[in-house]
C-alpha cells in the first residue's frame, strides 16, 4: 500500500520515529510494521492509544500535499472539534491551492461547513475551486430555502387546524 509507505517516509524525514516523546516512535513503529493496515484500523488505534500525538502526525500527514492520503485521513477527523480542525484549517490557509486542487475540492464538497471560512480567506484559488464553493453555497442557499418553505407550510397548518376544530 503506496499511502503507508509514503507516510511512514514522511515521519522518518520529520524525525518522528527519534522523537523524545517515547509513544511518537511507538506509533512510528505499529504503522511501519503492519504493512496490510487499513485506514480504520489505524485511525482507532491512534484514537485509543496515541491522540495526544495528533498535532504532529496530522501536520505530517498533510504535508504530504497527497490527495488520496489527505481524502483518507479526513475521513477519521471530526471537524466540528476545534482541536481536530486547526491543524486542518492551517493546511488549508497555507497550502497552495492550485498544487492542492483535489484536496481543496473534496474539503469543499465534504466538509464545507467546517472549513469554507479558511478556504475563503486564500486569496487565488483555482476557477476549478471558485466554481465548487459557488455551485456549493448555492446548493446550502437552496437547502435553507427548502426548510424555510417546510417551516412556512407547517406553520400554515399549525394555525389552521385550531381552525377547522372550532367550525366542526
Amino acid at each position: 500500500m503506496y499511502q503507508r509507505t509514503k507516510i511512514v517516509q514522511a515521519f522518518k524525514e520529520a524525525g518522528l520515529e527519534k522523537s523524545k516523546n517515547k509513544k511518537m516512535p511507538a506509533f512510528v513503529r505499529y504503522i511501519s510494521e503492519n504493512p496490510k493496515i487499513c485506514w480504520p484500523d489505524a485511525a482507532k488505534e491512534f484514537r485509543e492509544k496515541y491522540f495526544d500525538l495528533y498535532d504532529d502526525v496530522v501536520k505530517v500527514i498533510l504535508r504530504t500535499e497527497d490527495a488520496l492520503i489527505i481524502s483518507n485521513l479526513l475521513k477519521y477527523i471530526d471537524l466540528t472539534k476545534e482541536k481536530e480542525a486547526g491543524p486542518v484549517k492551517k493546511f488549508l490557509r497555507d497550502a497552495d491551492a492550485f498544487r492542492n486542487e483535489a484536496v481543496f475540492m473534496d474539503m469543499i464538497e465534504n466538509y464545507y461547513a467546517n472549513v469554507a471560512d479558511s478556504i475563503h480567506s486564500k486569496a487565488m484559488l483555482p476557477r476549478s475551486v471558485l466554481s465548487e464553493l459557488s455551485f456549493k453555497k448555492r446548493e446550502l442557499e437552496l437547502i435553507a430555502i427548502k426548510k424555510w418553505q417546510k417551516d412556512e407550510k407547517v406553520e400554515k397548518i399549525k394555525t389552521a387546524v385550531p381552525r377547522l376544530k372550532k367550525h366542526n
